[in-house]
């Protein structure tokens, strides 16, 4: 998350005055106020969980208002206050790390009001586990590329041991191309439940999305962690698990 510079325009104000210059805007703009943010871990203790340290961000659409505070996670029950905070709509976003600096823990309560000069109080908010992720490359077994084996879409799914489906179907060209971006290449499914057995299938579609290719593995990720997995599609007919 990167910081909004929303000091700006205090400071823009500020010389306005001193020059004898009113601006309506200046005039407006409401003064920043308090947030007051508690968590918890509902029938786990912080001492059992493994938090090392609670990170704790006030954000709009993605972006920090203030800079994060870092604190116990013991402080969430006793209230962590955050001070000058931008007035308007807030989300607050509570994360709890490990010893090692990794997310494992996450909650958020949506639709803060934060008024000029007065103390919001944000209700309690549950630190559930961090989803996880899977970056999947593929390839043949026949060690042909995919359009010498017809195949132009590859679709991920996952599911639980129940065979509930957690995650897709997400459908991505075959040919993935690396990218500066992504030097590590394949794609990432995201929003898989941590610490859960989930088996992942992966589909090589042809042009009119008939399965053409396919194979499964299991996996188990931990939370805020993404596994890497290379997986090789047999043909349908060669009794890959193929709808």
């Amino acid at each position: 998350m990167r910081i909004l510079p929303h000091r700006f325009p205090s400071l823009l104000c500020t010389a306005a005055g001193l020059l004898g210059i009113s601006l309506v805007a200046c005039d407006a703009a409401p003064g920043p106020g308090t947030v007051v943010a508690y968590w918890h871990l509902g029938s786990q203790a912080c001492a059992d969980s493994g938090i090392a340290t609670t990170r704790v961000h006030v954000v709009t659409d993605g972006d920090d208002l203030v800079t994060p505070v870092v604190a116990t996670c013991d402080a969430g029950s006793q209230g962590l206050k955050i001070a000058d905070v931008p007035a308007g709509q807030r989300e607050v976003v509570v994360e709890g790390l490990d010893d090692k600096g990794i997310v494992r823990y996450e909650g958020q309560s949506e639709a803060v009001t934060v008024r000029s000069g007065k103390e919001t109080v944000v209700p309690s908010i549950a630190l559930g586990l961090r989803r996880a992720a899977a970056r999947v490359r593929w390839g043949f077994t026949n060690h042909l590329v995919c359009g010498a084996n017809g195949v132009a879409i590859v679709r991920l799914t996952a599911f639980d041991s129940p065979g509930n489906l957690v995650a897709g179907p997400d459908d991505h060209p075959c040919d993935v191309p690396l990218s500066a971006a992504d030097p590590s290449g394949g794609v990432v499914l995201a929003g898989l439940p941590a610490n859960t057995d989930l088996t992942l299938v992966v589909l090589g579609l042809g042009v009119l999305e008939q399965p053409m290719f396919g194979a499964s593995k299991e996996l188990r990720v931990g939370p805020g962690e993404t596994d890497d997995l290379s997986i090789l599609l047999d043909p349908c007919e060669a009794g890959a698990p193929c709808p």
